[in-house]
């Protein structure tokens, strides 16, 4: 029985996409003064899921000045959106060396 092998190849290929909701109501802008506009605001929760960190990670952003925030006369944080992506891109730009 000189059975003959026969090689076969499976690929795999995983599509990753993510999908956030912030709030199902609606979006909640505030005046960022150190963007000079009105943006969107996001909880330290929300903030913490868009950038897939912990709470206590933005809460160290804040701290050290790399997010812009206002406080909400309740005493709550709430996150000026584009400086959280600008942070995200410029970490990404810093992990990978990319200069662009």
């Amino acid at each position: 029985m000189g059975g003959e092998l026969t090689k076969r190849r499976i690929e795999i290929n995983v599509d990753k996409r993510r999908v956030l909701l912030l709030q199902t109501g609606a979006p909640s802008y505030a005046w960022c003064v150190e963007c000079g506009a009105q943006v969107a605001m996001l909880s330290v929760d929300e903030a913490a899921m868009f950038a897939e960190v912990t709470s206590r990670a933005i809460y160290r952003q804040v701290e050290s000045g790399k997010v812009h925030y206002n406080e909400t006369p309740r005493g709550l944080l709430r996150i000026c959106a584009n400086s959280l992506r600008d942070g995200l891109q410029s970490t990404t730009m810093e992990l990978t060396g990319d200069k662009s």
